[in-house]
């Protein structure tokens, strides 16, 4: 088994704000996935109920996968809930800024580019929202926070205004 600590040393030096390593393991909750999806539940996300099983196991995506980095970063940290002075309207959080599907993938890419420095015989690949894979639940095992009532990750120490990214 491979030491973590300076694969997570590295994700902090991209200036996540936190990161952890769990297992590549198939979700424990398919059945509810399932249904909820058969209900429904996603709404207009169809997005959601495409590639269902690359969902539900992440070496249905990446065939020898071991392991899953999870990574965290804050959004919009500090950022007002009142528009600017002259705006109308307010923007979600996660929406201010640059586009955290481009910020955060681009640093994942420069973790799997110095991954495969070290460990030329693996293959790494960079995941953010946009892949199908159950990152919260990665995360919730990798210890980056746990899932709450609001169903959003959450961090003691961060809270729960985060973004998620994944390299497997």
């Amino acid at each position: 088994m491979v030491d973590a600590q300076p694969i997570l040393e590295q994700c902090r030096d991209l200036g996540f704000a936190i990161a952890g390593v769990c297992a590549a393991s198939p979700t424990s909750y398919e059945a509810e996935l399932r249904t909820w999806l058969a209900d429904g539940k996603h709404g207009e996300m169809s997005y959601l109920a495409r590639n269902v099983e690359l969902r539900c196991d992440p070496a249905d995506i990446m065939p020898d996968v071991r392991s899953v980095i999870c990574v965290a970063d804050r959004y919009a940290a500090g950022a007002e809930d009142q528009p600017a002075a002259g705006a109308h309207g307010r923007i979600a959080r996660y929406a201010r800024g640059d586009d955290y599907h481009r910020s955060i993938k681009r640093r994942l890419h420069g973790l799997c580019d110095a991954l495969a420095l070290s460990h030329p015989d693996e293959s790494f690949r960079a995941c953010v929202d946009t892949a199908p894979v159950l990152e919260r639940e990665h995360a919730q095992r990798a210890g980056v926070g746990a899932v709450g009532k609001h169903t959003l990750l959450i961090d003691r120490g961060v809270g729960s205004y985060l973004l998620l990214g994944e390299v497997l």
